[in-house]
């Protein structure tokens, strides 16, 4: 399974999945505002419809 971060802004970033691309806005996901990039872009999808992200310790 492949996701991926294809865009960052100042905003929030766009999370590319299988299911289509979704705005991950930091308003609604605030754990991500104050990483830094490489950790935000550092994701792994190992099952559908489950995010993990390993530098955070963040899953969704």
């Amino acid at each position: 399974m492949v996701a991926e971060i294809t865009d960052i802004f100042s905003q929030g970033f766009w999370l590319s999945m299988e299911e289509g691309e979704h705005f991950m806005s930091y308003e609604n996901f605030p754990w991500f505002k104050d990483q830094p990039l490489k950790a935000v872009i550092h994701v792994d999808q190992p099952a559908p419809g489950y995010l993990y992200w390993p530098d955070i310790d963040v899953d969704l």
